[in-house]
């Protein structure tokens, strides 16, 4: 888990995951002073967006299990000028996450954004082979991680009058292709599902929610998949720096206004291979 924080005029428009200071944005055009959490586990969409999303005068944590890699993310952010902590941890233990959060928010006293940000999945992914340990995995990572991560955060945003969420889902939460196994798939529809409950629920203080569902991204997720993609096409996919930039723009979106669902998509259409989807 990192934070990280950075202070910005109008005219420099703040990156993506450290959102607005709770219940209040001084620029329209800029987040300005915000705290944000950002987490992520071994395949997901890598740590590129973090040090994209914190940059200069913004305070970010950043958690995770490979301590080199948020140590590496931090060093970024503090070129930028910023500032930051990182906490290895698992998102699926609940416990460490609750701690995480009290250290962080004892040390920077607010969290202005929440970016969900873990995810994993499995070779083996169809029905036929998915051992039910593997199910649990990618449930317990990709939608209990989520949750653990927005419990631990909601009493400040209420406290503070507001916050953003922003819960990196997946087109595999939208529709069914086969390439993700059922399993993803079912853990990001929850996702979907539990971001929208948040916008439902949690309007009332100010809160908003927004889940992500980007296409195929160039990350080490696909790594993972039964049929390898070859290189040239993954330099055709969405770039990770690509959600970082999506993620900015919510931040600096006046309060007032909530984008429930941003769907992202590869602009060069990818031919899938015989058996990559079923």
């Amino acid at each position: 888990m990192a934070a990280a924080r950075r202070h910005t005029g109008a005219s420099g428009a703040a990156r993506a995951a450290a959102s607005l200071p709770l219940g209040r944005q001084e620029s329209h055009g800029a987040v300005c002073g915000q705290n944000r959490l950002d987490h992520g586990r071994r395949y997901g969409h890598r740590a590129d967006h973090r040090a994209h999303v914190c940059p200069r005068g913004r305070h970010g944590s950043a958690d995770g299990p490979r301590a080199n890699v948020l140590e590496a993310v931090l060093c970024e952010v503090e070129r930028e000028g910023g500032e930051g902590e990182a906490v290895p941890l698992d998102v699926a233990e609940r416990a460490a996450v609750d701690q995480a959060a009290e250290r962080l928010l004892g040390r920077w006293g607010r969290v202005d954004v929440l970016v969900n940000n873990a995810g994993l999945n499995v070779q083996e992914r169809r029905l036929r082979s998915l051992k039910p340990a593997e199910w649990d995995l990618i449930i317990d990572v990709n939608l209990t991680g989520a949750y653990n991560m927005i419990r631990a955060v909601l009493p400040a945003m209420r406290g503070q009058g507001g916050g953003l969420i922003a819960n990196v889902s997946s087109m595999a939460g939208k529709r069914i292709s086969g390439l993700s196994g059922a399993a993803y798939a079912a853990s990001k529809h929850g996702l979907n599902g539990l971001s929208d409950s948040i916008n439902s629920e949690e309007w009332v203080h100010g809160i908003r929610s927004t889940a992500l569902c980007p296409g195929e991204v160039n990350t080490e997720i696909l790594e993972k998949r039964p049929i390898p993609v070859e290189p040239a096409e993954r330099e055709r996919m969405i770039d990770p720096a690509d959600l970082a930039e999506a993620i900015r723009f919510l931040a600096a979106l006046h309060p007032r206004t909530t984008i429930s669902e941003m769907l992202l998509l590869p602009t060069h259409k990818r031919r899938t291979k015989p058996g990559e989807t079923g």
